[in-house]
This record gives C-alpha cells, structure tokens and sequence, in this order.
C-alpha cells in the first residue's frame, strides 16, 4: 500500500488522485476525520482506505505504517515531519518520498539515516516537488549529452504561481533556513543571500544555491548557481527577513503581513521563458569549453508536483533495486525516462 500523509493538502489530494488513476492500492492519512471521509468519497475508495495520524506521536505514526511499502510525506511544511517520517520508514526497510524542496531537511536525511537506509534496505527519495525533481533531471539530461560536465547553472521560472495555505505556512521558515554552496567541489554552509538584478521591470535573485545535494548524486561537480524569478526572489527576501526577525514572525501580525506580500505577488518571467508560459527549468551544464543548455517545462506547480511525486510513489511501489538516499530522477534509468514519468516537456536542448 501507499499511504499518503497530508492526503487532504492541495497537492496532497492531487497525489491521491493520480495514484487512484493508475490503479494503485493507496490509504489515505491526514488529522481531520471529516476531510479524510470527503476526499475518500471523492476519490471512490471504501472507508478501510483511511488512517488518521498525528505526526506528533511516535505510537501514532508506526500504526498508520501497517501493511505500508511506501510514504508519500504530503505535509506542509514537510520538514518539521520529514525525520520522524523516514526514521519509522527507515527501521522498517520500507520507502519513502516527500513534495519538500527543502535542502537542509534533505541533508539531515542523507547524514542522519542515509546509511541506515542502505543497511536496511529501505529507499529515502525525497524533494520529488516541481523544483527539485526538474532541476536535477534537466542536469542529469545535460551530464548525459556532455559527460564530465562540472559547471552547473540552474534557472526556475514560476509565472502567475498563487501559493496555497500549506505553502505560505511552510515558505517563510523553509526560505529563512540555511542555503548550501558548491564551490570546487565542496559542499558548505553559507549565509550569502546571493545578487539581485533588475530585469525587464522585474528581479533575479541568483544564489550559490544547491538542489537537494545534487553534487552528493552526480560525482564530479564543481560549481551549481540558481537562478529564480521575481515571485520566488520576492519569496527568498521575505524568508532573509523572517531570518533576523524569527522571534517576531511566531507572531500573527508578521506571519499574515508576509503571507499578503506573497500572495500579491506577480511574477514575471526571466529570460528562459515567455510571457505566459508554463512553470520551465532551464539547466546549463559545461565542461569549461562546451556547454549544453537544456529546458524543460512542466505543469502549474502543484499539478506538476502531484504528477512528479506520484510517478516517483509508483515507481517506488514497483521496489527498485535501489537502496539509501536516492534522489527521485535517479530511481528512473535515464532523464529521458524521468522526464515521460514525471509529465515534464523537453522544450530545447543546445550544444
């Protein structure tokens, strides 16, 4: 079975209802009976299809895992269930996979229970949301056109994204969290907030960002910069703030003053879209002298995201050979085959 927690969330439902598609057993977990029996009567699926847990109770979270091969951590935010979700997983030599594109919750779980996993046999492959999985299957489509490739730049673009109240709960403190650099090959801890430029009436903020220890899956990296649009620069200023006023932003007052500021925000596109467009990924990748930039493009965020994780849970469910913390393109045999799982376009490809 797959059990899906936060099965009631925006993109949560929408995980539940792609899996019911495709004809996968799947339970349903959220805290709320009368969500729980909404979506279950929606979906179709009898009442045995429910399991209400409350992540807060270790007892609570081993019982909803009975007769479970897969968790499918659908929470906002994710990274406050994210370790006591795969830890219970983790014992059991089961799998799991998260929506989080939270890098420092996915360090935790690749230092904390990565070797464990393997040990077990269990698979850890979380950050299957919009951003992470086409971030690093657009580098992995670059490395395989031009392998041994070491310099990796990354743009997002976002256009018209409204986020939801899972997302403006999760964003801030996600946002005010540490940012990892890749700089000659080493992973480190950094508090640059990164440049903002002015483009088109609109602003790029660029950050020695990294995805989800991508340099930890794909040997050889040297460097990794992304690059994102006005809603998700206007979003990473906003977490930069909450950084120095954390205290403050427990307080109503703050947490609504932000969730406003994020909720007016119009995007506009950098130049690796167009007006209008779908989210898109564009990744260069180079080797010094040659350089291959691919783009991708992919459903509104939580429509890709629901489609991407749910691929990612399918796959899972099939019990890949592939054991420990394993990025989600990965358990695919080639980005060719991440990009049909996860629903994702292949708009341009350049040398």
């Amino acid at each position: 079975m797959i059990l899906i927690a936060g099965a009631t969330g925006t993109t949560g439902s929408r995980i539940a209802a792609r899996l019911v598609e495709q004809g996968f057993p799947i339970l349903l977990g959220a805290r709320n009976p009368a969500r729980l029996e909404a979506l279950a009567s929606e979906l179709g699926i009898g009442e045995s299809a429910k399991r209400i847990i409350d992540l807060s109770i270790a007892e609570g979270v081993v019982r909803a895992l009975k007769d479970v091969t897969v968790v499918v951590n659908a929470t906002s935010p994710a990274a406050s269930s994210a370790l006591t979700l795969a830890r219970a997983v983790t014992d059991r030599g089961l799998a799991y996979t998260d929506i989080s594109g939270d890098v420092a919750t996915t360090r935790t779980l690749l230092e904390r229970l990565g070797p464990q996993a393997r040990a077990s046999k269990a698979t850890l492959s979380p950050g299957a949301g919009f951003a992470p999985y086409c971030g690093i299957t657009a580098v992995m489509l670059g490395r395989e056109a031009l392998p041994g490739a070491r310099h990796v730049k990354i743009w997002y673009a976002s256009p018209g994204f409204k986020p939801s109240r899972g997302t403006l709960a999760s964003e801030p403190e996600t946002l005010a969290g540490p940012c990892l650099s890749l700089t000659a090959g080493q992973i480190l801890d950094t508090s640059s907030f990164g440049k903002v430029e002015r483009y088109r009436g609109s602003y790029l903020l660029t950050r020695p960002m990294l995805d989800p220890l991508l340099a930890s899956v794909i040997p050889g990296l040297s460097d990794c910069t992304a690059t994102v649009d006005m809603a998700c620069a206007e979003a990473y200023t906003l977490g930069f703030i909450s950084r120095v006023a954390r205290p403050l932003l427990r307080q109503q007052v703050i947490r609504r003053s932000l969730e406003r500021r994020i909720q007016s925000i119009a995007s506009t596109p950098h130049p690796a879209t167009e007006p209008d467009a779908n989210n898109r990924v564009t990744a260069e990748v180079s080797d010094g002298t040659r350089s291959c930039l691919i783009t991708l493009e992919a459903p509104p965020i939580y429509e890709g995201t629901a489609t991407s994780c749910a691929s990612v849970a399918a796959r899972l469910y099939q019990r890949p050979s592939l054991f420990g913390f394993v990025p989600p393109p990965f358990l695919f045999e080639s980005g060719a085959a991440a990009v049909k799982a996860g629903a994702l376009k292949l708009l341009h490809t350049a040398h």
